[in-house]
């Protein structure tokens, strides 16, 4: 009979596919979503790039594709700036570039981390439903987090809005090449950040209680 101090959740059944209990499902799935949504984020920055430039996109990306995030974002900044755009449509492309500063990083750290949820959920069973998170940086620090599906889905769901807000101002940039869809829709309001996943050092998260 099996004692009160051990974990109350039943064994992961090997027989189906992964083999291995990465973690809840719905969470594992929000993750792949994440990842997804991001490719389509990273397009429609790929488009206001190329028209801040007034590149034909071919073109552009070309240049696009082999750069790191910061440089795009601050070619972006400089090159409308120094175009002089519309202080409204200055103000949202700021708005816009910083948006996608959180969600590539909250991308690019779910991505390059690893859970350690098989011993976690069973040294301790009331995070069954968590999936705890641990990268490295380039320093070699140690970082840690839990997040369930709800976060997980809040990261999705925010990177999917800033998506058609960057295609909206797209639509806004002067470029002399024509653009993929008409009519262009009207210049949108400027919606909240997205909220920016807060991985702690290890030292300082929780860690799972061993098992007796």
């Amino acid at each position: 009979m099996s004692s009160p101090e051990e974990p109350r959740r039943a064994p992961y059944d090997t027989s189906l596919w992964p083999q291995i209990d990465f973690g809840p499902q719905g969470s594992i799935f929000a993750i792949g979503v994440i990842a997804m949504t991001y490719y389509l984020l990273e397009g429609v920055l790929r488009s206001v790039f190329t028209a801040t430039l007034e590149m034909p996109r071919d073109r552009g990306s070309v240049i696009f594709h082999r750069i790191q995030n910061d440089v795009r974002l601050a070619i972006i900044k400089d090159v409308a700036t120094q175009r002089k755009l519309p202080p409204p449509l200055l103000i949202r492309l700021d708005h816009f570039t910083s948006g996608f500063a959180i969600c590539a990083d909250n991308r690019n750290a779910l991505l390059h981390s690893g859970s350690s949820y098989p011993f976690w959920s069973r040294a301790i069973p009331e995070t069954v439903d968590e999936l705890p998170l641990t990268r490295r940086t380039r320093s070699g620090e140690v970082l840690h987090i839990n997040v369930d599906e709800t976060v997980l889905r809040r990261v999705a769901t925010e990177m999917m809005g800033l998506n058609g807000f960057g295609g909206a101002l797209y639509g806004h940039i002067p470029t002399p090449f024509p653009l993929d869809f008409e009519p262009v829709p009207p210049l949108p309001d400027i919606p909240e950040l997205p909220f920016a996943l807060d991985y702690r050092s290890q030292q300082h998260g929780p860690k799972p209680t061993p098992r007796p």
